[in-house]
C-alpha cells in the first residue's frame, strides 16, 4: 500500500512538472529558437498524425521514438529490417530534438512513412496521440523513455520494446527511492541492450523483465553507409590525393586542440564539420587556420581547409579520412565515433567528460582504434602518427576485425521479434 501511494505521489509530481514545462514553453520560448521550433512542431503533431492515419486507417503501424539524430541512426537498421519483413507495415518516427528532426524532415527517409515531433510527456497528450495513431508496435531507442507515452502505448495494446539500451547503476530506475520510475521499465515486453553490463544490471533489478544483449545497431548502420557512400567530386578535387583529417562535430574547445596540427600539417587536407553553425565562429576558425580556406556553401577552386556549413554530410565525409577527430567529448557529449570507424578510420577525441555514457569509446579504445588526448601537443602527435603507412594499415586491419565482431545487432533483434509479434 505504501509503495503504491509513493508511486501515485511521484506520478502526480511528474505530471505537474510536465504541465508546468509545457505552459512555460508555450509562453516564453523565444521565436526562432530551438525551443520555439520544438514547441510549435509538437503542437502540429496531433494534426500530422491524424492526417497520416486518415490515409491508411486500417494499416498496421510501428512507431519508433528517438531523441535525436544519433538515436535515429540506431533505429534505421531495425526499421529497414521490419519493412523488409512486413512491406505493408507503416513506420512512423517521432523526435524530441530539433537537431534530429530538422535533417530527417529535410529529405525523404527510406522506409519511413511520416515523421513528427513528440509532444511533452503529459497524460492528455499521450492518450490523444495513442488514440489517433493506434500502433501495434512501439519502440524506444537507447534511454529516451517518456513514462506517460509508454503507459498509454501499453494500455492501447501495443507491444513495447526498448532497443540499443544503455543504463548505469546510478540512474533513477535502479534507486530504492525510484518509485514511479521503477515501474516504467517493466512495461517493456523486451529490452535489447548494447552491452552485457546493462543486461546484467537490468536482470539484477528486474528479474522478470525479458532482456537480451544484442549489441549496438549503429554498427550495422555505419557498415551500410560505408558499403555505398555518396561521393562528392568537388571535395575530391580539393583533396587531390593528399592525406585527410576530418574533424567531425567540433566545438570551440575541440578547435583549440586541433588548430596547432592544422597550421603545421601542410601535407594534410582538412575537413571541418562544426557542431553548430555560428557565423562569427566559423569565419574566425577559418582565419585561425592560417591556410587557404573555404566554406562548402561558397566552394570555388582549390583550398587546404574546407568547412562544411550544412547538416547531413558528415557521416559520408569520413570515407575520405586518413584519420578522424570526433568532437564533443569534453562538453555536451561525444559525437558518433562509429561513423569513421565504419570506414576503418582511426579516431582521436578529447578526454571524455562523461565516460560512462559512451561505452563504445571504451570498446574501440581497447581495440586500438581510439586515442584520447588531453592537450594540443598530444593531439598533434596522435594525428601525425597516421602519416606512417604501416601504422595506418595496422589501424585499418584492427578496425575491420572490430566491425566484424560487432555487426549483426539488428538481425539478432529481428530474430526475437519474429517469435513475439
Amino acid at each position: 500500500m505504501g509503495s503504491f501511494f509513493y508511486f501515485c505521489t511521484m506520478k502526480r509530481l511528474y505530471d505537474f512538472l510536465m504541465y508546468l514545462a509545457d505552459a512555460l514553453l508555450a509562453r516564453w520560448a523565444k521565436t526562432g529558437s530551438k525551443l520555439h521550433e520544438r514547441q510549435a512542431g509538437a503542437q502540429r503533431a496531433f494534426s500530422e498524425v491524424a492526417a497520416f492515419r486518415a490515409q491508411a486507417p486500417e494499416a498496421a503501424v510501428a512507431w519508433f521514438h528517438v531523441a535525436s539524430l544519433g538515436e535515429y541512426e540506431q533505429a534505421k537498421p531495425l526499421l529497414a529490417a521490419l519493412k523488409a519483413e512486413q512491406p505493408a507495415l507503416r513506420i512512423v518516427v517521432s523526435f524530441f530534438s530539433p537537431s534530429g528532426y530538422r535533417p530527417a524532415a529535410a529529405k525523404p527517409q527510406a522506409h519511413v512513412d511520416t515523421l513528427f515531433y513528440l509532444p511533452l510527456d503529459r497524460p492528455a497528450h499521450a492518450q490523444k496521440l495513442l488514440h489517433t495513431l493506434r500502433p501495434q508496435l512501439f519502440f524506444c531507442v537507447k534511454y529516451d523513455i517518456w513514462p506517460n507515452f509508454l503507459l498509454a502505448a501499453k494500455a492501447s495494446g501495443a507491444s513495447c520494446y526498448l532497443i540499443a539500451a544503455v543504463f548505469r547503476p546510478g540512474q533513477v530506475y535502479f534507486r530504492p527511492w525510484g518509485g514511479f520510475f521503477r515501474r516504467i521499465l517493466p512495461l517493456f515486453d523486451h529490452v535489447f541492450t548494447q552491452d552485457e553490463k546493462t543486461a546484467q544490471l537490468l536482470q539484477r533489478h528486474y528479474p522478470s523483465l525479458a532482456v537480451t544483449c544484442t549489441g549496438d545497431t549503429r554498427y550495422d548502420r555505419v557498415l551500410e553507409t560505408a558499403a555505398a557512400p555518396k561521393r562528392f567530386p568537388e571535395i575530391e578535387a580539393c583533396i587531390a590525393g593528399r592525406p585527410v583529417l576530418v574533424a567531425g562535430s567540433v566545438w570551440e574547445q575541440d578547435m583549440r586542440l586541433l588548430l596547432p596540427f592544422i597550421r603545421e600539417a601542410r601535407d594534410f587536407f582538412i575537413l571541418i564539420a562544426p557542431h553548430a553553425f555560428q557565423e562569427e565562429q566559423m569565419e574566425r576558425w577559418l582565419r585561425e587556420t592560417g591556410r587557404p580556406s573555404r566554406r562548402y556553401s561558397k566552394l570555388k577552386g582549390p583550398c587546404d581547409v574546407l568547412l562544411i556549413d550544412n547538416v547531413g554530410m558528415l557521416a559520408q565525409l569520413y570515407q575520405y579520412a586518413t584519420v578522424a577527430y570526433v568532437g564533443g567529448a569534453s562538453g555536451d557529449g561525444l559525437h558518433n565515433i562509429l561513423e569513421p570507424i565504419g570506414f576503418q578510420v582511426p579516431v582521436v577525441h578529447a578526454r571524455l567528460k562523461r565516460r560512462a555514457k559512451f561505452p563504445e569509446s571504451a570498446s574501440a579504445r581497447e581495440a586500438g582504434l581510439v586515442q584520447e588526448v588531453q592537450d594540443a601537443e598530444v593531439c598533434r602527435r596522435a594525428l601525425g602518427r597516421y602519416r606512417d603507412a604501416h601504422t595506418l594499415a595496422q589501424a585499418k586491419t584492427r578496425a575491420a576485425a572490430f566491425l566484424h565482431r560487432q555487426k549483426g545487432s539488428s538481425q539478432a533483434i529481428m530474430h526475437v521479434l519474429k517469435q513475439e509479434i
